[in-house]
């Protein structure tokens, strides 16, 4: 048991998070530290990216950023995860992406 989550798989907090951005391995699972990295370096070097200009290699590295989310998705402890951060997100454009990222990688969990 963690501070914040009880067990790996589950989708909600304990409790509410307090306003930080790093968190330690005690306090969340370290599956939980690296979809946040990931979701930071998605935004960070992808989406912003991406979503300022119509630069083809931005648009391409934020295909393939999001191909790698999937990926990891496929992890139901990962998926777990990434659920509890989404819960913790201000409604932005880049939510809804990460949303939809979501359902996309549980429509192909079902059909395969």
């Amino acid at each position: 048991m963690y501070k914040y989550v009880a067990h790996k798989l589950d989708t909600e907090y304990i409790g509410s998070l307090p306003d930080k951005i790093v968190f330690n391995v005690e306090e969340i699972p370290v599956e939980e530290i690296e979809i946040r990295e990931m979701i930071c370096a998605w935004y960070e070097t992808g989406f912003i990216p991406a979503t300022e200009t119509s630069n083809h290699d931005a648009v391409a590295r934020l295909k393939k950023l999001e191909s790698t989310l999937l990926m990891v998705l496929k992890n139901p402890i990962y998926r777990a995860a990434y659920i509890r951060v989404l819960t913790t997100l201000k409604p932005k454009d880049c939510t809804v992406r990460l949303q939809h990222l979501l359902e996309l990688s549980q429509n192909k969990t079902i059909t395969h």
